[in-house]
């Protein structure tokens, strides 16, 4: 999606540039206006395809739901309630009712590498452990454990524990 976002700007800056289209004068004003709500779309596209699990690790159902939309579906689970939330196809458990196990799943076009964790609001450091298949980071900004998992070819899920193991 970030890639869509660039995408987005760089044609709002090669045709504001533009004066002739078809060998009529467009009026700059409304394309610009035009473009503008074009980037704002491609700008609110992004922002729903993201997910920051510092913002929502330790936050209710409810406060979790005002950040990144309402959940598809929620159930009991071994540690309390799972709910599953389009945005990513994040499924969070909530432990205690506070977001705590966050599972973001829809990585698979980025690569297996320390710095995929940024896709989900964390900085880029070096793992402390790493093998084939995940990658660990024990502590994280706060956080009890992020492990980064290899898919086929790139990655398969981010899970982060926020304060249970």
């Amino acid at each position: 999606m970030l890639d869509s976002h660039y995408q987005c700007q760089r044609l709002c800056r090669e045709n504001s540039r533009s004066k002739k289209v078809k060998g009529e004068t467009v009026n700059i004003k409304k394309l610009m206006i035009a473009l503008s709500m074009l980037l704002f779309l491609c700008t609110t596209a992004f922002a729903k395809q993201t997910i920051d699990v510092l913002e929502i690790a330790g936050k209710s159902q409810s406060e979790v739901a005002a950040i990144i939309g309402e959940p598809i579906s929620c159930g009991e689970s071994k540690r309390g309630v799972k709910c599953k939330y389009e945005t990513l196809w994040t499924e969070i458990d909530f432990i205690n009712g506070k977001a705590d196990w966050i599972k973001v799943k829809r990585l698979s076009k980025y690569p297996y590498m320390d710095s995929t964790i940024a896709r989900v609001g964390l900085k880029v450091s070096r793992p402390t452990y790493t093998s084939n298949t995940v990658k660990k980071w024990q502590p994280h900004q706060g956080l009890l454990s992020v492990e980064l998992y290899r898919g086929a070819e790139k990655t398969k899920y981010i899970l982060v524990k926020a304060y249970t193991k």
